[in-house]
């Protein structure tokens, strides 16, 4: 199980990499994961200060160590 949660936090950090500023439910869309597997992957990377929530809460991007706009 580790491991495919490993993959899947690749896939989406990969996917916001290139289309930043989308919300939780538009990225599950676009990769075909369920919104619960994409809240896990979203929360953990946020953790890790890899993405970061955008001010309105509710986008995400690559966190570039500044507030998100």
């Amino acid at each position: 199980m580790w491991q495919q949660d490993y993959r899947r936090d690749r896939v989406v950090l990969a996917y916001v990499a290139v289309h930043p500023g989308l919300m939780a439910q538009q990225i599950a869309h676009a990769l075909g994961i369920r919104e619960p597997g994409i809240a896990r992957a979203l929360g953990r990377l946020t953790g890790d200060g890899l993405l970061a929530l955008a001010a309105d809460s509710a986008t995400y991007s690559l966190d570039s160590g500044r507030p998100a706009s």
